[in-house]
């Protein structure tokens, strides 16, 4: 618990607990969507590792192989938002041609709006690993 109090005043605990929070946002949406899209449940397995990930950096935040988590993190935030936007791209060509052929085009605001949620998820996850050497140095 000393070490969570310690880094609650730092920056990137801060872009930490955002990230976790905006990764965490799209999981209900695509829970309801797994019958009708496949893609959605790898993206919600990549979201899991991501919020482990991010634990793990909470636990260990000024160890040596830190560093390598938050990049892991990143990179379960990235095929997570890459698997959501796959899964999404029919209902958004459906919308934008006015068809209904391949997905479903009333669900293009939702498409949007989650993978834009997810894509700063992976910005400040992004700009978290810009952080890694500075707060290891300042915990001890």
């Amino acid at each position: 618990m000393q070490i969570i109090k310690s880094q609650i005043k730092l920056p990137r605990f801060r872009l930490q607990v955002a990230a976790l929070i905006l990764c965490i946002v799209p999981i209900a949406y695509m829970f309801g969507k797994t019958e009708s899209c496949p893609e959605y449940l790898p993206a919600i397995v990549f979201v899991f590792l991501a919020v482990a990930a991010e634990v793990a950096l909470f636990i260990f935040p000024g160890k040596k192989f830190s560093g390598f988590i938050a990049l892991g993190c990143v990179i379960f935030l990235a095929l997570s938002l890459c698997y959501f936007m796959c899964g999404g791209v029919l209902s958004v060509v459906d919308y934008i041609y006015g068809i209904k052929l391949f997905g479903d085009s009333t669900q293009f605001g939702a498409i949007v709006g989650y993978s834009v949620v997810l894509g700063l998820a992976v910005i400040s996850g992004i700009v978290c690993c810009f952080f890694v050497k500075e707060q290891a140095e300042q915990i001890k």
